[in-house]
């Protein structure tokens, strides 16, 4: 959480398992490894710097996951997708990520957050 919040490229990397896989549907590509997820991230990720993204934790099916919020020009951050994970002992092994924003709602998600309302976000999560 901190190192999305943070926009910490790198760190994300370094949690991935170095095979991980990170997926996008209903989008049909995939990206195996973890220097080819960071690139993803630091080439499609609309995020800049610290404080565009905000990650509110969840859970789907018994498994960690984020509703993940990008920051708006009003300061507000709008539902942007939600990364379900899979953990291992050698990292996060497995990302899927959806873009279907009537899932926030369904995971009891509000559409827009502002920082106030989620600076324990990375406390709540434990990350």
């Amino acid at each position: 959480v901190a190192a999305f919040e943070n926009y910490d490229v790198a760190r994300i990397v370094e949690l991935l398992a170095q095979d991980a896989v990170w997926e996008m549907p209903p989008y049909l590509g995939w990206y195996e490894g973890s220097a080819a997820i960071g690139h993803l991230i630091e080439t499609h990720c609309p995020a800049e710097a610290p404080g565009d993204q905000i990650m509110v934790p969840t859970s789907a099916n018994g498994q960690p996951a984020f509703g993940l919020y990008m920051k708006q020009p009003d300061g507000t951050h709008r539902a942007f997708q939600i990364q379900v994970l899979t953990l291992t002992n050698k990292g996060v092994s497995h990302v899927s990520t959806f873009f279907d924003l009537t899932l926030f709602e369904k995971f009891g998600l509000p559409e827009v957050v502002t920082p106030s309302k989620t600076a324990t976000a990375t406390q709540m999560s434990g990350a």
